[in-house]
């Protein structure tokens, strides 16, 4: 199906990266389309998804997981290039072709932590898409995703992050250590996607973003070829509060030099403060 879909934008990084503050930032953009909550429910319905966001009057953009998982197979998120199937690659194609058509956006936008393991499957379906790796101090980014498992075990449980290779093994040992390697296998993938996808991959950093809002977004759009418009710059906070700093309060030093053990050279590239 010949759909023209202008390079898609794609927010990947590891989940409490930082993905949904730059997603809802990036989605104020005129020329920008993304999906709902609408889009979330009734997928391959998306004129009459349009319809109910206008009667209800908002709009705000969502991850959409059921939408990037509908023809998942394996246990875990990592899917590549020979996993496409030519009919599952018209439906996405078509959904995303008619969300941009329905809400007259040039540009696809869309952010989900676990597409970090599917890059070559993106970009089979989407050829020419741009990826934007979110990046965090990980002491940050783990010791929120520790608060978040233990708020979803409280709730009954369920896995909570990126499907990586070997995932289940991780249920038996602790949050922290199951978190940082959550972190690492995910970043270390989107460090070796960075060099296969030269021009259509660009990082943001999470605290660069919360001290100067207005350049990192200009020279992401920049890099993303999106017009940066007075409208959409006077929409944007001047700076934003940088949550980094509960790691301090919350994290026991043993387990950060325990975590350290693991790979001290690749942690240490990711501590920003």
């Amino acid at each position: 199906m010949n759909i023209d879909i202008d390079r898609p934008i794609f927010i990947v990084g590891p989940h409490r990266s930082g993905t949904t503050l730059l997603y809802r930032l990036l989605s104020r953009h005129p020329d920008v389309g993304y999906f709902n909550r609408f889009n979330r429910r009734i997928p391959s319905l998306p004129r009459l998804a349009h319809i109910l966001t206008n009667l209800v009057g908002r709009d705000n953009p969502m991850e959409a997981q059921p939408v990037w998982d509908r023809f998942k197979r394996c246990d875990t998120d990592v899917m590549d290039a020979d996993d496409v199937i030519p009919r599952e690659r018209d439906w996405f194609r078509r959904l995303v072709g008619q969300v941009l058509k329905q809400r007259g956006a040039k540009r696809f936008l869309a952010k989900y932590p676990r597409l970090s393991l599917r890059l070559s499957w993106l970009d089979a379906i989407f050829p020419g898409a741009l990826f934007i790796h979110m990046t965090r101090d990980w002491r940050a980014v783990v010791n929120s995703t520790v608060r978040r498992k233990i708020k979803r075990e409280q709730r009954g449980g369920g896995w909570f992050g990126v499907h990586i290779p070997g995932w289940r093994d991780l249920e038996g040992i602790s949050h922290e250590v199951a978190a940082a390697r959550q972190f690492r296998v995910v970043t270390q993938t989107l460090e070796q996607a960075a060099t296969h996808f030269e021009g259509r991959f660009f990082q943001v950093c999470y605290e660069a973003l919360c001290s100067d809002v207005a350049a990192t977004l200009r020279r992401l759009a920049e890099q993303c070829d999106l017009p940066w418009y007075s409208g959409f710059s006077s929409t944007l906070p001047t700076e934003l509060k940088s949550a980094n700093y509960k790691w301090r309060e919350q994290f026991d030093e043993s387990v950060l030099e325990s975590i350290h053990e693991e790979n001290r050279a690749f942690f240490l590239r990711y501590e920003r403060d």
